[in-house]
């Protein structure tokens, strides 16, 4: 799937740049592909444990993303709490530097990663023990 990701990316890459604006940033596919491995690690951990898959990967995105802004400061329990959920505030640095050609940030990029590959193994431990959910 991340390798489909990949070139459909850059299918999209050379269309935008044919039509719009012909430019490349260096870190457009790592990009990608921390967001190929980052969210779809979690949706894949998400389809192990339940059916509405899509639906609750967009609520744990939306829950993280609030979270993060509101708590991810907070010392006490709500704190705590939302250092459990993906680390989607962080995406904004990550967009902004490729947007703006400068280096991408390797300390919220590698957390990401490793965030979506830690799900990713937790998934394929719950679906070596029992089937992915279905409806």
């Amino acid at each position: 799937h991340l390798l489909g990701l990949l070139l459909i990316a850059g299918v999209l890459l050379v269309v935008y740049g044919s039509l719009i604006e012909p430019h490349y940033r260096s870190g457009y596919f790592p990009v990608i592909a921390m967001m190929g491995l980052g969210l779809g690690g979690v949706g894949f951990l998400l389809s192990a444990l339940f059916t509405l898959d899509w639906l609750s990967l967009f609520a744990i995105y939306a829950i993280s993303d609030i979270g993060w802004r509101l708590y991810g400061d907070d010392a006490g329990l709500r704190g705590l709490l939302i250092r459990g959920f993906p680390p989607v505030h962080q995406l904004r640095d990550i967009y902004a530097a490729v947007t703006h050609g400068r280096p991408i940030p390797p300390e919220p990029f590698w957390w990401i990663v490793t965030y979506g590959a830690a799900c990713f193994v937790i998934a394929l431990v719950v679906i070596s023990r029992r089937r992915l959910a279905t409806n």
